[in-house]
């Protein structure tokens, strides 16, 4: 958009896409991502994402980070899959692998998945790899508003790829936004501060809450 300054994407060319896809699929869909995201997981849309608010919310607090993709380093990336790729190797039976072989396959891994040390936008495995990546953010998020919340209110989260949506039955105080943001910044990201992209809907600012581009009209989504 005019004055919003440009975003960089990484096409890979067909053949290693095709690569990423089968990596996609085999080995990166069989990790699980936390509950509370949507948009790569089966079954799960915008519409979901924005569903799971609607009918609940008064308040929403929409958080987006900025460059979410290229602010995973390579070394992020790996240290996130080599549990899950060294249980998977636990399928050839009979083969022994030493530490420097694990280790080799997941540095070969890496590289087909990041470009220039970092988690590129574009690849068809970067939002599957983000989502694993946010894994202890989004318990972290969890956690803190399942710590404030009361018998008189409560607290909904979701993620969409690096889009973050909170939302309650009741106001949403100030000073937990913050901590909201800290949880973020604690883990490595920066939150936009653009009001536009980091925004806070109640009754008190006039507007209805917008989703994952979706308005929540409490009697449907448009």
């Amino acid at each position: 958009g005019r004055g919003r300054g440009f975003r960089y994407f990484a096409a890979p060319c067909e053949e290693l896409k095709l690569v990423q896809r089968a990596i996609l699929h085999r080995i990166l869909s069989q990790i699980p991502a936390h509950f509370a995201r949507h948009g790569n997981q089966v079954g799960s849309s915008i519409i979901s994402n924005a569903e799971h608010h609607r009918g609940f919310a008064i308040a929403v607090y929409s958080v987006d980070i900025i460059n979410a993709f290229p602010t995973v380093f390579r070394s992020r990336v790996k240290a996130n899959l080599r549990k899950p790729f060294e249980f998977g190797l636990r399928q050839f039976s009979g083969v022994e692998f030493s530490d420097a072989d694990k280790d080799m396959m997941l540095d070969v891994l890496c590289d087909l998945m990041c470009l220039r040390d970092r988690l590129p936008q574009g690849p068809p495995t970067s939002p599957r790899i983000l989502d694993l990546v946010c894994m202890k953010m989004d318990q972290e998020m969890y956690n803190l508003l399942q710590k404030n919340s009361t018998p008189f209110q409560s607290y909904r989260f979701t993620a969409w790829s690096d889009d973050l949506t909170i939302s309650s039955n009741g106001e949403i105080p100030e000073e937990l936004r913050k901590e909201i943001l800290d949880v973020v910044r604690k883990n490595g990201f920066i939150p936009h501060v653009r009001k536009d992209k980091t925004k806070y809907y109640s009754p008190e600012t006039g507007e209805m809450p917008i989703v994952t581009g979706l308005v929540l009209n409490p009697e449907r989504l448009t």
